[in-house]
Order: structure tokens, then C-alpha cells, then sequence
């Protein structure tokens, strides 16, 4: 009896670990050999311009995904390795569970799934109730620096969230020195909350760091997009 409990004990103890490894997949990647956080805010901007100004209109995210992935190669050749760019796309891919098409629902769905499965903890409980109650920048920075400060926060987190801090500033930078309408500030469909709608997108831009730089130009580009000045 004694030997079974043991036996039970180490294949539940073995599930557990695996459970946390999957969670935290790739951990010696997402530190080396891929782009630095530092870069991840000047190349967002840099990128999302470009796109614009080529008039993008991809209707999916892997199409975008691939798009932008070009355009970044010709803007600075070399500095994306494939093995970085398979790492992200291959999450999104995991995730999307071959429903790609950008729509609202599936921004959610692809979104709280990508997650649920990347993150835990704080963490998890943190991002989730950030895109699900857009929030004004004081809050979401505070937020982030909260989890980046956290002693209990994975290394491979924190790595992710710092990339995620830095990308939500470029993205209100962004945004805000363009021509852009800033004033519809309430979803006009259910009113449910008041809701900036640029406060959205500064978040999709930053929590799309979890499929890499390249989505979360991709987040920017199809949340704006879609929007049509209101909140999703």
C-alpha cells in the first residue's frame, strides 16, 4: 500500500511539474538569442507606420503575422531569426486553433486563451482583468510595474511583461501624435462601461507581446481597425 501511495504521489508530482514546464514553455529562448526588450518599442512604432502607410489590409492574423514579418525583414534585415519568429507564430497558431480571421470575437477568444496558457498566478489573474476592464494608463503601468517588481513573478514572465510595459508607452505615443478621433470614449452598442477606445488598443498592443513584436503590431493594427471608434 505504502509503495502505491508513493508510486501515486511521484506521477502526480511528475504531471504537475509538466503542467508548469508547458506553461512556461521556451524559458531559455524568451531570454536569449531573440530581440531585447529595450528594442521592442522603437521597432512597434517603427513597424506599425510602415504598415499603415502601405495601406495593410490583411483579414487574418496569420496573414498579418506573415505581412508584418516581411515588411520587418526589409526594414532591418536579419534581426528577426527564424527561430524567434516560428517560437511566436507557432503560439498564435496553438491558440487560434485554426480560426484566424480577424474579427472581435475572435481577438477575445485567441487573446484570453493565449493567456490563460503563457501565463499564471498573478500574472494570469493581472492580464486578464486588464483586457477584460480596459483601464486608463496610470492603472495598466502600475499594474505591470506591480508584476515586474514581484518577487514571486517568473523570470520568463517578467521578461515578457517588461517587453509588454514597453510597448503599451511606444503605443500611447504612437497614438497619440497621429490624426486619430480620441473622442468617442463610450461603447455605443451596450454602454455598459465607460470605455476609451484608445485605452483598448494601448493594451492589445502590449498584450500581444506574448506572439512577439510582430503581433503586437498586428494587435494595434486589427483592434484600430475594427474598433470603428468604440470599444470591442
Amino acid at each position: 500500500m505504502k509503495n502505491t501511495i508513493k508510486l501515486t504521489f511521484g506521477v502526480l508530482l511528475t504531471f504537475a511539474i509538466f503542467i508548469s514546464c508547458t506553461k512556461n514553455e521556451g524559458d531559455v529562448k524568451l531570454n536569449q538569442g531573440f530581440i531585447e526588450s529595450s528594442k521592442y518599442g522603437e521597432y512597434h512604432n517603427e513597424l506599425l507606420k510602415s504598415y499603415n502607410n502601405k495601406n495593410g489590409k490583411a483579414k487574418d492574423f496569420i496573414a498579418l503575422y506573415d505581412e508584418l514579418n516581411l515588411l520587418f525583414n526589409d526594414l532591418h534585415k536579419d534581426k528577426l531569426t527564424y527561430e524567434e519568429n516560428e517560437f511566436y507564430k507557432n503560439r498564435l497558431i496553438k491558440v487560434g486553433d485554426g480560426n484566424f480571421e480577424i474579427t472581435p470575437r475572435n481577438y477575445q477568444l485567441i487573446t484570453i486563451k493565449g493567456i490563460k496558457l503563457f501565463y499564471e498566478g498573478k500574472t494570469e489573474m493581472v492580464l486578464l482583468d486588464l483586457f477584460q476592464n480596459p483601464s486608463n494608463p496610470k492603472i495598466v503601468i502600475k499594474a505591470l510595474n506591480e508584476l515586474l517588481n514581484d518577487r514571486e513573478t517568473p523570470e520568463v514572465e517578467k521578461n515578457e511583461i517588461e517587453k509588454m510595459l514597453i510597448v503599451y508607452k511606444s503605443s500611447m505615443e504612437y497614438w497619440t501624435n497621429r490624426n486619430f478621433d480620441f473622442n468617442k470614449k463610450n461603447n455605443p452598442v451596450t454602454d455598459t462601461y465607460a470605455c476609451d477606445h484608445m485605452d483598448q488598443v494601448f493594451f492589445a498592443d502590449a498584450v500581444g507581446c506574448m506572439f512577439g513584436g510582430l503581433a503586437s503590431v498586428g494587435y494595434s493594427w486589427a483592434i484600430y481597425s475594427m474598433q470603428g471608434g468604440h470599444c470591442l
